[in-house]
């Protein structure tokens, strides 16, 4: 990990080979806190670029859990605005819903925000905790389900505490919406 968080430090972009191997180290729990503190806080001080993001979504999506579902789309947001605005992405869903359109809506609680869609769906005592075979009958019986990211997106554990440290919005808030199970 190293070596990838030396490059980044002295302002290099990592190619997307580069950030396969960084995210891979992260996405299987091989970096410690600091290191991952480090990574995330130096990249976002950079400024992420698309092969970055690319290495990401390709290892975020290689371990993450499938939904499969015809004809349906998600609105997952990026989340972390720091203004502490209305939860659109979790709105747009619920009302594409309405109008017969199928969302597998994707995504967390908080992270670096006060409010995630999850957040918003338990308050409403819509369950966020299904397997993939119940969000596949949810949407096809009432047309929206949403997919909880930490149970489709188990490599994450790795690096949310220190996300939730860091305070503010990381690579992974722009992995995450690319993601979508």
């Amino acid at each position: 990990m190293k070596q990838y968080i030396d490059k980044i430090r002295n302002k290099q972009n990592l190619t997307f080979e580069d950030s396969i191997s960084a995210f891979e180290i992260l996405m299987e729990g091989k970096a410690n806190d600091q290191e991952i503190f480090d990574f995330l806080t130096l990249l976002s001080d950079k400024g992420e670029t698309s092969e970055e993001i690319a290495g990401g979504v390709y290892v975020l999506r290689d371990k993450s859990k499938r939904v499969k579902v015809d004809n349906c789309i998600d609105t997952c947001g990026t989340g972390g605005d720091g203004m502490n605005t209305l939860n659109i992405s979790t709105a747009s869903a619920l009302l594409l819903a309405s109008m017969g359109i199928k969302v597998a809506k994707h995504g967390n609680k908080a992270v670096s925000s006060k409010c995630g869609s999850g957040d918003v769906l338990e308050a409403l005592n819509i369950n966020i905790n299904l397997e993939p075979k119940e969000i596949e009958d949810q949407i096809n019986k009432n047309n929206f389900s949403f997919m909880f990211a930490p149970n489709y997106h188990s490599a994450m554990r790795f690096v949310g505490p220190t996300r939730k440290k860091i305070g503010k919005r990381t690579i992974f808030n722009m992995i995450g919406p690319l993601s979508s199970p």
